[in-house]
């Protein structure tokens, strides 16, 4: 593992990089700046929730565009969760780090390690005990919330390897009122499966954008706004105790 310096949007960032999984991240979050449509909300954002956080990465992203806000990082696995709370100490993030999963209920769950570190992914609720699976512990959204005693969180980032679909299809209308914007990495885009994560957004309130990835062609980008009020709650702020 290198500590290594990374220049953007006229900061300095640290970060410890264990290999060239993490570097080709890096590189996407920071060189190629994939994240780049949601710029403007993160500037403005109070409290960013970055689920499946990795190794922190673009939590640090959006502490370089954004100082002020206060960020929690949710990532499940262990060996990730550690170089991610690193990467938080050495730069200084004003937030939260949780070693768990984001998932349909609050439970004991498996999550599948990938044969890279960047891929892993939780396995359905019913699924068998699998032999490259460890158990993690998995949050429901407004679990999440009430932890971390949330009244709004201003963006929510995901990126968890086809856990998407479980998340948007179980959310509440309480839970969909809880979030600003989404910004959620999809899967299955050949399938079109995508477009069910699209037509819930829609329903519950959400302009929403597609941007395919540059990399991938099985993958994209959603940015999903909610454009309903929320009474008692202005936007740009995360009411927290």
């Amino acid at each position: 593992m290198q500590l290594k310096n990374i220049k953007f949007n006229h900061r300095q960032i640290q970060a410890y990089l264990r290999d060239a999984v993490d570097e080709s991240v890096a590189a996407e979050i920071f060189q190629w700046r994939e994240y780049r449509s949601a710029e403007p909300i993160i500037i403005a954002a109070a409290m960013i929730l970055d689920v499946g956080a990795h190794i922190g990465l673009f939590s640090l992203y959006c502490r370089a565009l954004n100082p002020r806000a206060k960020i929690c990082a949710l990532e499940p696995e262990p060996e990730n969760f550690k170089v991610l709370s690193e990467n938080f100490k050495i730069n200084k993030i004003n937030g939260s780090r949780l070693a768990a999963a984001l998932g349909a209920t609050t439970s004991a769950r498996e999550l599948y390690l990938a044969p890279d570190n960047h891929n892993h992914y939780l396995l359905p609720p019913d699924s068998q005990a699998h032999q490259t699976a460890i158990k993690v512990r998995a949050q429901r959204l407004s679990d999440v919330a009430k932890q971390l005693r949330l009244k709004k969180i201003d963006l929510v980032k995901m990126d968890i390897e086809g856990g998407e679909y479980e998340i948007i299809f179980n959310l509440s209308p309480a839970e969909f009122s809880l979030v600003g914007a989404w910004l959620i990495e999809y899967h299955d885009a050949k399938s079109g499966r995508y477009r069910l994560l699209e037509k819930i957004l829609r329903e519950n309130g959400c302009t929403v954008q597609i941007f395919p990835s540059r990399f991938d062609k099985s993958m994209g980008f959603i940015l999903a706004r909610n454009k309903r009020p929320i009474p008692g709650v202005k936007r740009g702020l995360a009411l927290t105790d």
